[in-house]
């Protein structure tokens, strides 16, 4: 829970932006506390330059968001990454992004990554887990669960590969009933 005192803080400094400023911070709440602003386009549907001013006004303001390198997929995308400041800030705005809406988001940052990593998905096979499931696409979820648990299986991580594994069995039982 977001304590009164704070949350008062943060709807006081969000309500002084821009209605496209708050879209990108509710679409980077979705993606985590860490983003690629490549992915944040892909949720949005934006030009990544685009979504990359917008992060860089918003960070040059101390406004929710600082800088955090740059990263490089393998289909080549150079993006910059930003953070939230603060775990609170990134709670915030997830809240205030209606289900529909987050569950578009997903979607298309999952099939961006996709298209991204091709045939290395493995490498983030449990974060393609998660965008599927919270995409509402169970297939692909459970798919990517397989994948990710066969990854933990070779690095003799055990444990997380009955996570991944107990997580699949559980979206397959409840989209069965």
């Amino acid at each position: 829970q977001i304590p009164d005192s704070i949350r008062l803080l943060l709807t006081h400094q969000a309500d002084r932006l821009l209605p496209l400023e708050c879209r990108v911070l509710e679409a980077a709440s979705v993606i985590g506390a860490e983003f690629a602003t490549a992915s944040l386009a892909a949720a949005l549907a934006m030009d990544s330059e685009d979504v990359e001013e917008w992060c860089a006004g918003l960070a040059a303001r101390q406004l929710f968001l600082r800088p955090a390198g740059f990263s490089e997929w393998p289909d080549g995308t150079a993006s910059e990454r930003y953070r939230f400041v603060h775990a609170l800030s990134q709670q915030l705005w997830h809240e205030r992004t209606g289900m529909i809406r987050r569950q578009r988001w997903h979607y298309r940052i999952a099939e961006r990554h996709e298209v991204a990593y091709g045939n290395r998905t493995e490498e983030i096979a449990a974060e393609l887990a998660v965008h599927f499931e919270q995409a509402r696409d169970y297939a692909r979820a459970t798919r990517y669960l397989a994948q990710a648990a066969e990854g933990a299986i070779r690095r003799c991580a055990y444990e997380e590969a009955v996570t991944h594994l107990t997580k699949s069995l559980a979206l397959l039982r409840d989209r069965k009933s």
